[in-house]
Order: structure tokens, then C-alpha cells, then sequence
């Protein structure tokens, strides 16, 4: 890993159903944090219409910019899917089939179906580098410092595993998020003079509306862990003197009155979902509410779990019901179940009886369709709790 080093890139959006708004992009969002993670920060996003010129101007000056640039949409097999064919002008190469793209394309369809439409995806700038789809078998590619991906946001997300390779980061930009129960302008001159007192740190005030109140998220980034500390000592020192309520998310404790942390990568920060349901930092939801009001909720058959005295993997694997567990980047456990849906109870009542130090337990979210069935589930609660009062 690169160390010291500032290593940046640039998104350019290619899509006229983005600029019309009949297309919502989450595919900033993915890439972002994605290479937020791997040490390369982005400078800057650009959407822009299915123009050949346009593209050809816009790639053309970002690849002299930055040290990668990641393009989205225009690779499928209609007529205005010409980003390939631009980013081959753009480079003065010739526009052409990749014949390992098309070994892998005639071996994924069945006979017959490898039509015209679907040859025109592995037409390509010549010696381009295959960027593999794991989900529907037409792939990227990449020339030099350029990344050209699908602009359908869970194939996009699936590909990005093969890039880890090709992309050569910094140290990863970290994050610390402070929620406090006040408004902007009651923090904007004592944030500022933080800000000012360290210039080398990125730190930004984003509001939020919360069960009837207002709020204030304060985000610090760097890829100092050492200076996001320092902030944050500095933010909570004038946060006390000015008495503002600080606004606790995680759970410490299970079985008592704590909010319900709800795992998505997904959603945006700071939103309201309903009355008790908020949207805090990394993407996670909360649920305002006490854990015995989700106990006897039928999760999804997969799990995000947090336990300070985990047993063995092995062990956790030999537990009836479970089909597969494995650790994230964080450390905490996804654990697979065989059933469609598990109570939460059951896992709740495991983990106090084998003294693991349960600290956390969610739904695992990886697709918008899980996020619908999970904001459908809280919201039951939600209702359940509003009639019962």
C-alpha cells in the first residue's frame, strides 16, 4: 500500500435516464465508498448525456486529472449504449471485438440466444482489459487508467471484487460521525475554528429531522485515525460547554431500552424513514424502540451479528440451522441459516445462555429488495408499539 501518498479519482455517469430523472444513481454512492475503503479518494462526480462527443471530452480530461476514472452505463447491447465506442475515439484505438470477451459470452448463453444485440457488449476499445462479471456474464473492461462499468447498480457493485487488483490505493480514508441534538447554526463558529485548527481533515455538518426533532450529524474524515481523535475531542470539548445533547446509536447492552441497529450500505445518511426509524452513519438504520420489539420479528435467513466472546467458527457452523458463517471487514459475524426466516428470539436466547457477549443483531441487507422487506418489518413494529401506547 502506498503510504503518505494522495491518490485520486474521478466518476463520470453516462446515462440520459440519470439527467431525466427517471433513473435514481446509486452507483456514486457504491463506487465512493468503495474507494474510500481501498485509499483512493474522489474528487469529483460528473453526469452526462449518451452524447459520443461529450464523452469523449469528458474522459479525455478527467484521465489527465486523476489517477483513475470510473465510468458507469452504456455498455449493454442497445443502440444508445455507445461507451465503448466513445472511450475507443477518446483513446485513438480501434473499436473491435474482444475475442476473450466472446468465448465468455457464447459459453454463458445458451444456442441461439448469442444474437447480434448481445454481441455488440464485447465490442471494445482494442487490447482492452476484461473487468469479469460474476452476474451476468457481459463484462467491463478497463484501458489504462479508465474502469468502464455497467450502470445497473448490483451488477456494477458484484464487479468491483475483480478491481481490487488493478487499483493501487493510499491509506483508507476513515470516518467518525457525532450526532448531536441542536442545529447548525449553534455549532457553526465553534466548528469552524475546529476546522480551521486542523485544515488536514475533512469535517462536514449534515442536519436531520428525528422523531419530531431536529438534529446534526458532524462527519470527520481523514486517513489519520490519530487526527480524526484529536477532532473529535475538540468537537465534544465545546459540544459540553454549550451543554448539546449527544445522540448515542449503538447498542451496548441486550434486553433493555436500546435502539435496534438495522444494517444497509445502501441508503443515504441522516434520513427519516418513519417515526422511529433513522439513517445514521456508514448507512446503518435505526430503530428507536427497545430489542424485546424486535425479538418476534421474522428476520431474513442471514444475519449480521456482533458478540464480544464469539466462539470458533467451527463451533458456530456445527449450530443447528446453519448453513454458513464468515467474518466482514469489521469484524463482525454473517451468519447464513438454512430456514427462509429465523425469529430473533432464538439467537437472542443462544447467546445469553452461552454467555457470548451479544451486542448486536440485525438483518443482513445486500440487495434494495431485502431493504423494502426490512423497512416493511419495522414499520409492523413501529405500528404494533403506536397502537399499544
Amino acid at each position: 500500500m502506498i503510504k503518505n501518498i494522495q491518490v485520486n479519482a474521478a466518476i463520470l455517469i453516462i446515462g440520459n435516464e440519470i439527467l431525466s430523472g427517471r433513473t435514481q444513481d446509486t452507483n456514486t454512492s457504491t463506487l465512493a465508498l468503495w474507494l474510500n475503503s481501498i485509499g483512493v479518494k474522489v474528487g469529483e462526480v460528473r453526469v452526462i448525456p449518451d452524447i459520443e462527443q461529450t464523452i469523449i471530452e469528458n474522459v479525455n480530461e478527467l484521465r489527465k486529472n486523476n489517477n483513475y476514472v470510473f465510468t458507469t452505463g452504456g455498455i449493454g447491447p442497445t443502440h444508445d449504449d455507445i461507451t465503448a465506442e466513445s472511450i475507443s475515439k477518446a483513446f485513438g484505438l480501434k473499436y473491435q471485438i474482444h475475442k476473450e470477451g466472446y468465448k465468455i459470452l457464447e459459453a454463458y448463453y445458451k444456442q441461439g440466444e448469442f444474437n447480434e444485440g448481445r454481441q455488440k457488449m464485447i465490442w471494445m476499445p482494442e487490447n482492452s482489459k476484461l473487468i469479469l462479471n460474476p452476474t451476468s456474464g457481459a463484462p467491463g473492461f478497463s484501458v489504462e487508467n479508465v474502469f468502464c462499468l455497467p450502470g445497473v447498480p448490483s451488477i456494477l457493485k458484484a464487479m468491483l471484487g475483480g478491481l481490487k487488483n488493478d487499483i493501487v490505493g493510499g491509506n483508507p480514508i476513515l470516518s467518525h460521525t457525532i450526532n448531536l441534538r441542536t442545529v447548525e447554526s449553534e455549532i457553526a463558529k465553534s466548528l469552524t475554528s475546529v476546522q480551521d485548527n486542523n485544515k488536514d481533515v475533512e469535517i462536514g455538518s449534515y442536519p436531520f429531522f428525528q422523531a419530531g426533532k431536529l438534529g446534526v450529524s458532524i462527519v470527520i474524515r481523514s486517513e489519520d485515525q490519530l487526527k480524526i481523535d484529536a477532532c473529535n475531542f475538540q468537537i465534544l470539548e465545546f459540544v459540553k460547554k454549550k451543554n448539546i445533547e449527544v445522540i448515542r446509536k449503538l447498542i451496548k447492552e441486550i434486553g433493555k431500552k436500546h435502539s435496534v441497529i438495522l444494517s444497509t450500505h445502501i441508503l443515504p445518511e441522516g434520513e427519516m424513514v418513519c417515526d422511529r426509524v433513522q439513517i445514521i452513519d456508514k448507512g446503518h438504520l435505526v430503530f428507536h424502540g427497545s430489542i424485546d420489539d424486535l425479538k418476534q420479528q421474522r428476520l431474513g435467513n442471514k444475519l449480521l451479528i456482533g458478540l464480544s466472546k464469539p466462539p470458533t467458527l467451527s463451533k458456530l457452523k456445527s449450530i443447528k440451522g446453519v448453513e454458513k458463517v464468515e467474518k466482514d471487514e469489521q469484524g463482525m459475524l454473517v451468519m447464513k441459516f438454512k430456514d427462509k426466516y429465523l425469529p430473533a428470539e432464538e439467537i437472542v436466547s443462544l447467546a445469553t445462555k452461552q454467555n457470548w457477549g451479544l451486542y448486536h443483531i440485525a438483518p443482513h441487507v445486500t440487495s434494495l429488495e431485502d431493504i423494502f422487506v426490512q423497512l416493511t418489518q419495522v414499520q409492523t413494529i413501529k405500528n404494533r408499539i403506536t397502537k399499544g401506547k
